[in-house]
């Protein structure tokens, strides 16, 4: 028996920044997911396959807590840790928690001048 789930959608949140020091800040993050959960079970019997998948949508809160670091005057590096609640349904992919952690760059506007 093989199980797979996915879940991929975009999120909408409110952004909060609190500088510490000139270069340092922190940041938190809370809103909302709309996942695209989706679950696929295949299993094989004496040579005979079956397979069986949902497919469901829906909000789910999320938040998430960052440091960023400003290399110069455009540039900063940014290392985050996000959590989507219950991510799925109990009869797709069984309703869990995801974490998420990311190290990213972001550029400021007027980098490229």
């Amino acid at each position: 028996m093989v199980f797979e789930s996915s879940a991929d959608g975009p999120a909408f949140s409110a952004l909060g920044t609190w500088p510490i020091g000139e270069r340092f800040s922190i940041y938190g993050r809370a809103g909302f997911s709309l996942l695209n959960a989706k679950g696929t079970a295949r299993v094989t019997i004496d040579g005979q396959s079956g397979r069986d998948s949902r497919d469901e949508q829906k909000f789910d809160p999320m938040f998430d807590i960052g440091a960023e670091y400003n290399i110069g005057k455009h540039f900063a590096v940014r290392l985050a840790w996000d959590r989507y609640l219950d991510v799925g349904t109990s009869n797709t992919t069984g309703d869990i928690d995801s974490d998420v952690i990311s190290l990213g760059v972001r550029m400021n506007t007027g980098w490229f001048r």
